[in-house]
């Protein structure tokens, strides 16, 4: 029985550690902003790093979440980015696997339509995704 309860508290410690980002998308809730969804509680510190370099937004963590939301919303420049996350006062624990494109929006007629960069306009029938 020890040993079950003491590989029940390494779990519950590595489990924090491991990378578990599982998708970042645009968001329509507003402007310039992108979700990240995680297979676990979301604590996490994240900060979006310009590229190729520019500067850096650090969003921090939550320290007593209240519920089981996996889904954070964060609202940066569009451009791209390289998104790392950690638990607050820690060490870096991952960094999403490619990199974070925030691209701008226009709500039309209640729709979120991307803005297209050559001509500055909403592209009729695109998605954020």
């Amino acid at each position: 029985m020890r040993m079950i309860g003491v590989m029940a508290a390494v779990l519950a410690f590595a489990g924090p550690a491991q990378a578990n980002v599982s998708v970042v998308r645009n968001s329509c809730a507003a402007p310039n902003t992108v979700e990240v969804v995680t297979l676990s509680l979301n604590t996490y510190e994240y900060t979006f790093e310009r590229l190729p370099s520019g500067p850096s937004y650090v969003f921090a963590g939550i320290i007593n979440p209240t519920s089981i939301n996996r889904t954070r919303q964060f609202v940066v420049p569009s451009g791209s980015y390289r998104l790392t996350y950690r638990l607050p006062n820690s060490t870096p624990v991952g960094v999403y696997g490619q990199n974070v494109i925030i691209r701008p929006h226009h709500m039309v007629g209640g729709a979120c339509v991307p803005i297209d960069f050559r001509t500055r306009s909403a592209t009729p029938g695109a998605t954020t995704d």
